[in-house]
């Protein structure tokens, strides 16, 4: 579980690297619109060191890192979609308060924690609500650029890391070679880079 954090860290690398060459450039019809897209790609390198910390000595405090990582990465997507599908104002706007949400979902979760509850009702909330909504956004909004199929995909494969989380030891127990967790790594990499 620690090494597949890699491939989020070279996620977010290649996702920046795109960003900052020519082809990325041209990608936006607003240079604007990039910003979400730059912080989500950060977000995604913050999540393997994240995760990555946590995986080396497992516990609560050092979880706190990765969903705090995952929250910035999941509201930066979200708030990406809104700038190209609502609007660039709307976008830019609600970039701040998704982050204070999702950093607030993390915060609630870590005191919960420390004080016996692991409340993970608003950490949950924060990682459904961006599933939920970007679809409902595909559905009103005709896009500026991007693909209603790639956005699925991605939504898709993100709810298959979750599945595949889920079921971590049917599936340790089914390979024999690795867990339900390592795979989720693997396929939420892959729809990070995606």
């Amino acid at each position: 579980d620690t090494f597949t954090n890699v491939l989020f860290a070279l996620a977010g690398l290649a996702g920046l690297r795109f960003l900052s060459s020519e082809a990325g450039r041209r990608a936006f019809i607003d240079p604007r619109e990039a910003l979400p897209y730059r912080l989500f790609f950060f977000a995604a390198i913050l999540v393997g060191l994240g995760s990555g910390y946590y995986h080396l000595a497992p516990d609560n405090s050092r979880l706190v890192w990765d969903r705090a990582a995952i929250s910035l990465a999941l509201m930066s997507w979200l708030a990406a979609i809104l700038c190209e599908r609502v609007s660039l104002a709307t976008g830019l706007r609600l970039l701040p308060l998704l982050f204070a949400a999702g950093l607030g979902s993390v915060i609630y979760w870590g005191w919960s924690e420390m004080h016996g509850n692991g409340d993970l009702r608003a950490y949950g909330l924060m990682q459904l609500y961006p599933m939920l909504l970007i679809p409902l956004l595909l559905r009103l909004y005709p896009p500026r650029y991007s693909s209603d199929r790639d956005i699925l995909a991605v939504i898709g494969l993100y709810l298959l890391a979750l599945l595949c989380d889920l079921t971590d030891h049917r599936i340790a127990a089914l390979t024999g070679l690795f867990s339900g967790h390592t795979a989720k790594h693997a396929i939420a990499a892959l729809a990070m880079y995606w």
